[in-house]
């Protein structure tokens, strides 16, 4: 009999047990992974403003349909030097070529290359923006073209003479209207930047009487 009672006993134990750690048992926990946060990029990597740095570049003549003509023409880039503007320290940015002579004062402004007129030329994290738009007029009402400037191309692989470059594109568009598109609606200045190098290639000056375009494209570069 006693032992009849001792076996109920530890029969009632292993089961009171049992039930216990069946009840205390917890699911398992997933742990969920932390969304990654997007790079920042900066934007003066790309513009490479320092004095003394130089880009050469070969002119290509480039058709409507995209057919390429390269050229013995080439011209260049460099930082001249640096000067204060309204108390803000910009880099002189100078273009030597026959054809195409300009100089631009830029600088970077809250991770965006602006120049002294304060409009931004390269953002390289913003890819949404419309950096400025408008519509160009023939008096007094003939409108020439609506044009809209913003960031497209993000990093896309390009090869020019120098090699192959990963570039960002600050793009400006133009709608051109009828009575002045000439057979070609929209044209496309587009200004492709790599990082840690510079302007890789750019669209030069379009004229409406002409359906081609020229574009620089990066031969060699010197970067202090």
């Amino acid at each position: 009999m006693k032992n009849l009672l001792y076996c109920m006993l530890v029969i009632a134990i292993v089961l009171t047990q049992a039930c216990k750690k069946k009840k205390d048992a917890e699911p398992e926990k997933i742990e969920q992974p932390t969304p990654a946060t997007p790079a920042v990029e900066n934007s003066a990597a790309y513009a490479q403003l320092k004095i003394g740095n130089y880009w050469i570049y070969q002119r290509v003549d480039v058709d409507p349909q995209g057919n390429e003509t390269p050229t013995t023409n080439y011209d260049s880039c460099y930082i001249a030097k640096d000067t204060l503007i309204h108390g803000s320290t910009f880099f002189w940015l100078k273009n030597f070529s026959p054809l195409f002579a300009y100089q631009e004062f830029l600088r970077d402004s809250a991770n965006h290359i602006i120049n002294a007129h304060g409009e931004i030329v390269f953002a390289a994290n913003d890819f949404t923006t419309i950096f400025a738009s408008g519509i160009n007029v023939n008096p007094p009402n003939d409108t020439i073209y609506k044009s809209q400037y913003k960031m497209t191309d993000k990093d896309l692989s390009i090869t020019v003479p120098a090699g192959n470059f990963t570039t960002s594109n600050f793009q400006k568009k133009y709608s051109i209207f009828p009575n002045w598109a000439n057979g070609v609606p929209l044209r496309y200045m587009n200004t492709r930047f790599a990082k840690n190098i510079g302007m890789i290639t750019q669209t030069q000056a379009i004229f409406l009487s002409l359906t081609s375009t020229v574009e620089r494209r990066l031969v060699r570069y010197h970067l202090n």
